[in-house]
């Protein structure tokens, strides 16, 4: 009887495996099914050069370890949203290959005081809310 229950047991278990590393309505693997940062899905895109363009504007899809939390870079605090808002936002200043400071919005800086700084920023950007 107990060979008989641990059959079943590891059938059981190996039915749960197998389906467990299947994919999602029977797609092929690879082509993803999560949502794109551009509005569509996440695989059938990727794979599809008809679905690449969408009204004028192209797909981005990019592969991130973990899902976003928000794009408002004050209300996230986890590595991929600020992967992604990095490439959404500027800030005036950012760190190069060698971790040294360089120019994005602002042109020139120098600090005035211990607790100020003075920035040049760029004239061609315009700000929003």
């Amino acid at each position: 009887m107990k060979k008989i229950l641990a059959l079943i047991l590891m059938i059981a278990a190996l039915a749960f495996i197998i389906t467990g590393c299947g994919t999602a309505g029977g797609g092929d693997v690879g082509t993803g099914g999560g949502q794109a940062a551009g509005g569509g899905t996440g695989g059938a895109a990727a794979g599809n050069q008809d679905n690449d363009v969408q009204g004028g504007r192209a797909n981005i899809i990019i592969a991130t370890a973990a899902d976003i939390v928000s794009l408002d870079p004050h209300a996230s605090n986890d590595a991929p949203s600020s992967d992604v808002n990095r490439q959404i936002y500027s800030s005036l200043l950012r760190t190069n290959t060698a971790m040294e400071f360089v120019p994005d919005l602002a042109l020139s800086w120098e600090n005035i005081s211990p607790t100020e700084w003075q920035f040049n920023i760029r004239l061609d950007i315009a700000f929003h809310d």
